[in-house]
C-alpha cells in the first residue's frame, strides 16, 4: 500500500460494520440511511472526466503520492 510505505505504519483494512448499523437503526437515523445505500458500496463505480476536461481544459491532476503526502502531514 502505498499509504502504509509513506507513513511506515501498518494499515488494516476491515469491513464496514453492517451488523452493527442495522442494530442501531431503529434508534439513530443515520444508520437507516446508511441501510438504505448500502447498495452503493458493493457496487463498482466510476469516474469519467470529459465532460471536467471540456469545463476545465487547463486542470492538471494532482499526483496521488503528492496527495497522500500533503493528507498524511509528512
Amino acid at each position: 500500500m502505498r499509504l502504509q510505505a509513506l507513513t511506515g505504519k501498518a494499515i488494516r483494512i476491515v469491513g464496514f460494520p453492517w451488523a452493527l448499523m442495522r442494530l442501531a437503526s431503529p434508534i439513530w437515523a443515520l444508520a437507516r440511511e446508511l441501510l438504505d445505500i448500502r447498495y452503493l458500496w458493493s457496487t463498482s463505480n466510476s469516474l469519467v472526466d470529459e465532460k471536467l476536461r471540456c469545463l476545465l481544459p487547463d486542470f492538471k491532476v494532482t499526483a496521488l503520492d503528492d496527495v497522500l503526502n500533503e493528507v498524511s502531514g509528512l
